[in-house]
């Protein structure tokens, strides 16, 4: 259980660190129509504030994708071990349960 839910914390953080600075040049071209696109927002960003500007917002995008991601795995983790029969075969009833809970 301990494996699932840093599994969930670790991939939430390389998930939120590749897809920040996205999320940031998005935001900033959302709000201003200074820019003539997002190439550009970017450059300006970077030569205006420095390449840490591009992480602003970075924790709480962090703490929401982690929360997500823990609870997410550790629950997936818990069903598989529980569903799993004892000659370790993917039964249909396994499959059936797990896809009902994950949609």
């Amino acid at each position: 259980m301990e494996k699932d839910f840093i599994s969930g914390a670790v991939g939430a953080l390389f998930c939120t660190f590749a897809g920040q600075p996205f999320d940031t040049v998005k935001a900033r071209m959302q709000v201003s129509k200074q820019y003539a696109g997002t190439v550009d927002c970017a450059i300006r960003t970077v030569k205006g504030e420095g390449g840490l500007a591009l992480f602003k917002g970075f924790t709480p995008a962090y703490a929401s994708a982690a929360i997500e991601n823990t609870v997410l795995w550790t629950i997936h983790g818990l069903f598989l071990r529980n569903l799993v029969s004892s000659n370790n075969e993917d039964s249909a009833f396994r499959k059936a349960t797990l896809g009902k809970w994950y949609g």
